[in-house]
């Protein structure tokens, strides 16, 4: 699914709010929800920074992937001021191999340091950077994806509901130069299969 990057800030307060997202009802569950589970998945490749040989004109000039992620990190991190919920965030960025920035982190209210989770955010917004990278290797970062909710998915106890959402910020199809398109794009929509089995939703933010 598609959505305008106006409208990634919106559907990151209704995330951060834990609310079901419009057409998507709610779970019935007994189980105590008690966060979020969310993978920021973010493409670097040529395309987006305006390769010279293969794409001269970036799609992504002004680096919006790179500040919708890091405003989704501070929405977190504002969420959980004062509450019980704890989020956990990990962060992959992916060209031609894909990398994981941030694995794992957790964000949770301290009442002897209340201001402890905005220190964080900023710190881990300060490792997203452009990255030149040349191929879109979605496969890989999906599959890097899965594996951190994987890590996740270890400390979750019974009786307990977490969501779990990962968000891939993209301009195109995946692509790898050394690999037939179809390849690649039949390698993705596996990933995106193994994800959903996990109980990942999968948000695809289009830049372009």
């Amino acid at each position: 699914m598609k959505v305008l990057l106006t409208s990634l800030v919106s559907l990151a307060v209704l995330a951060a709010m834990a609310l079901p997202l419009p057409g998507v009802a709610a779970p019935r569950s007994s189980a105590v929800f008690t966060g979020l589970d969310v993978v920021l998945v973010i493409d670097e490749s040529g395309s987006m920074w305006g390769h010279p040989k293969y794409h001269p004109q970036p799609n992504d000039r002004y680096d919006h992937r790179l500040g919708a992620a890091k405003n989704i990190i501070l929405r977190l991190a504002e969420n959980v001021s004062d509450s019980a919920q704890t989020h956990r965030l990990s962060v992959v960025e992916f060209g031609d191999t894909a990398t994981v920035v941030a694995s794992n982190h957790i964000f949770k209210y301290d009442p002897m340091h209340p201001g402890e989770a905005l220190v964080q955010a900023a710190a881990l917004s300060a490792l997203i950077v452009s990255r030149h990278e040349v191929n879109t290797n979605t496969p890989a970062a999906l599959s890097a994806a899965a594996r951190e909710l994987d890590k996740m998915s270890a400390v979750v106890g019974a009786g307990v509901r977490r969501r779990r959402v990962v968000l891939l910020l993209t301009d195109g199809r995946p692509h790898q130069s050394a690999t037939p398109d179809i390849t690649t794009r039949v390698r993705a929509e596996n990933e995106t299969r193994a994800l959903s089995k996990l109980g990942a939703e999968l948000w695809v933010v289009g830049i372009n």
